[in-house]
């Protein structure tokens, strides 16, 4: 092979182990919710890069869902009445953005600072159209219409958002985690301080919809690494066979060099031929050929030249 060979390339010289990367010490959640990162960086940056059409589409099918749950909201809320609110001019609002972040992300050329740019974008207008959501005086409007907010709602578009965080969003486990963490908490502050009747019962919605946010987020999480951990043994299954591949080529290069050195040219050509062929025609041909007008040499004279 012309330049280096197989034995000074940089395949043997990359670690393959991985670390937890970016875990606090002594953290209790720190084996669930860290990532896995390789040791070295420039095989980290060659997976980035090797993952990078994975999390665009994903990206691409995060947006879409967005796009779809704030259009539908957009079209309920202004068939169900015609009083404008802070949630239901929010909702066209976001769908405008979601669908600008969309067309962005559809790019070609996409580098993978920018992709996770998009995330964190996405991420934090999903934050705010989810908390737009909850039943708060600002975003209801009339008096009226907040002290008929019920604690259920709202539940299922931050269920909605926080799946499609932990499940498509490229952005980490941990920003991911307390995303849903704060959308939870968010909910419970706005149920606990604007649903005004009822208080005697309210710690029984509270614990439902604790047990529906606990749920959603155990589950992100947990498909969320068992993707990152997969995509990692595949990136590297793949690394590892374009290096047998290299080091095959490598050998098969070296064996022709030799088989070059030993023989004459149309010999070591003929047999290289015969190596293609089906394996029961091979090693049963006899590769002598005639040829005329050859003289043969005078050794001894040749030896005398030598030594003069």
């Amino acid at each position: 092979m012309n330049g280096r060979t197989m034995e000074e390339m940089p395949f043997d010289r990359v670690k393959t182990r991985r670390r937890k990367g970016r875990c606090p010490p002594g953290a209790p959640l720190g084996a669930i919710a860290c990532e896995d990162e390789f040791n070295s960086q420039e095989l980290e940056a060659l997976f980035q890069s090797y993952n990078l059409k994975l999390e665009q589409t994903a990206t691409l099918k995060a947006l879409a869902v967005l796009i779809v749950a704030a259009s539908s909201l957009s079209l309920v809320e202004l068939l169900s009445s015609p009083r404008l609110t802070l949630s239901k001019c929010s909702y066209p609002v976001h769908c405008v953005v979601f669908l600008s972040l969309f067309i962005v992300t559809n790019v070609k050329y996409l580098q993978v600072t920018q992709l996770q740019q998009i995330a964190k974008l996405a991420l934090l207008f999903s934050f705010t159209f989810a908390l737009l959501c909850c039943p708060f005086p600002l975003a209801l409007g009339t008096p009226e219409t907040a002290s008929a907010a019920a604690p259920e709602q709202g539940v299922w578009q931050l269920m909605l958002v926080t799946l499609v965080a932990y499940v498509l969003l490229p952005v980490r486990t941990l920003l991911a985690m307390l995303f849903g963490v704060m959308l939870a908490a968010s909910h419970f502050i706005v149920i606990a301080t604007s649903v005004t009747g009822r208080k005697q019962k309210l710690w029984r919605p509270l614990v439902a919809n604790a047990v529906l946010f606990t749920s959603v987020n155990l589950s992100g999480v947990f498909v969320r690494i068992l993707t990152e951990r997969t995509q990692r043994k595949v990136f590297l299954h793949a690394r590892n066979c374009v290096e047998e591949r290299l080091r095959l080529e490598d050998e098969n290069e070296k064996q022709e060099r030799l088989l070059m050195s030993l023989l004459p040219r149309n010999v070591a050509m003929e047999m290289k031929e015969d190596f293609l062929k089906p394996p029961e025609r091979i090693f049963h041909k006899i590769y002598i050929q005639r040829h005329d007008n050859v003289r043969p040499g005078n050794g001894n004279n040749l030896m005398l030249t030598l030594y003069r």
